[in-house]
């Protein structure tokens, strides 16, 4: 089956105990069961397949799957009888701890759900609720059998991958060691739906902000611990100036016309308090590259020019690095970091 070229570019079910009762046949998709899952089968399925259903958890060869293969969107069943603790300690390191904003958990038990859904940071749009020892409702419910699931989740989940492992090592390092008080407070511009709420720990101040408001509700719905707002027509963020810690944007501005990139910074800028940073993570075109006009596009030059305006030049860099996709050959990706000049007012003299 590995060098099976019928199976590239098909969802991977893995059947594993419930063997025939998944509801979908090897001409829609890859059904593996328990004998059928080893390195070399999961090399030839994996790298194209645009999604992995796993029926049985507790069977499932996690060891066998390559670190470059767990780009494959994920749809893990959690298996019955067994609580919280007994599932952490099992499925915790393997699969659990891996999961993303694009990952989603099948189960039948709201209590348990959330507790996973807290220790695991996850988005309430993760849950999957089937009835229990349902593996054909779980099929359903990624998009088999009837049809292919959705063809650009996989893109998105490896874009949102390398972008979220570039802006948390940034995030960790502006916001200091844990127990740092008064904890710093941290106001993301542009919440994609609550895919960035995990950058920040739970423990600490967070505050979404977004300019669509069908965004900025599924945020709500996504983490109803942490409070997200909606921006008005005149883009003015609803808060104190010098506010925030940390301001992050992340593909925001690309979205944005030319003046109301200067007014997004501009109003990141008034919230973050001196000694503070800003971070902002976009994807550039070349100079003079891409769309113009209706559809805006955002060049580094476009970038620095906007960032330099709306701070009047009162920053430090403290990082900048190019970003690679998956199956790109060019960086199209940047994070930038920056500090704001000044002393807090909370700063010991």
């Amino acid at each position: 089956m590995a060098g099976d070229g019928r199976t590239a570019g098909r969802p991977v079910v893995y059947a594993g105990r419930w063997g025939d009762q998944a509801g979908v046949d090897g001409e829609r998709a890859v059904v593996l069961a328990d004998t059928d899952v080893d390195a070399g089968t999961l090399r030839g399925t994996l790298p194209r397949a645009p999604l992995l259903v796993i029926l049985d958890a507790l069977s499932f060869a996690y060891d066998s799957v390559a670190e470059d293969q767990w780009d494959v969107p994920l749809v893990v069943a959690l298996p019955t009888g067994l609580d919280a603790d007994a599932l952490e300690a099992v499925l915790g390191a393997p699969v659990l701890e891996r999961l993303t904003f694009f990952d989603r958990v099948a189960t039948a038990d709201a209590g348990l759900w959330e507790r996973l859904r807290r220790r695991y940071r996850l988005a309430a749009c993760q849950r999957v609720a089937v009835a229990a020892d349902d593996p054909r409702g779980v099929v359903r419910a990624a998009g088999l059998p009837d049809g292919d699931g959705d063809p650009g989740l996989r893109s998105r989940k490896e874009r949102h991958r390398v972008r979220h492992e570039a802006l948390a090592g940034v995030v960790r390092r502006l916001l200091g060691p844990p127990g740092r008080r008064p904890p710093p407070s941290v106001l993301q511009v542009g919440t994609g739906g609550g895919r960035w709420a995990c950058l920040v720990p739970d423990d600490l101040p967070w505050r979404g902000i977004d300019v669509d408001d069908a965004d900025a509700e599924a945020a709500r719905a996504n983490h109803p611990d942490r409070r997200v707002d909606l921006l008005g027509d005149d883009l003015s963020i609803p808060s104190h100036r010098e506010r925030f810690d940390l301001v992050v944007l992340a593909d925001l501005l690309r979205a944005n016309p030319p003046d109301r990139r200067r007014r997004l910074l501009q109003e990141s800028w008034r919230v973050c308090r001196p000694a503070g940073g800003l971070v902002l993570c976009e994807d550039l075109v070349p100079p003079d590259g891409g769309p113009r006009g209706n559809a805006p596009a955002l060049s580094a030059g476009d970038l620095v020019t906007a960032l330099l305006g709306a701070t009047n030049r009162r920053v430090t860099l403290e990082h900048a690095e190019a970003l690679r996709y998956p199956g790109d050959d060019l960086h199209r990706g940047a994070v930038v970091a920056l500090t704001r000049l000044g002393r807090r007012p909370d700063d010991a003299t």
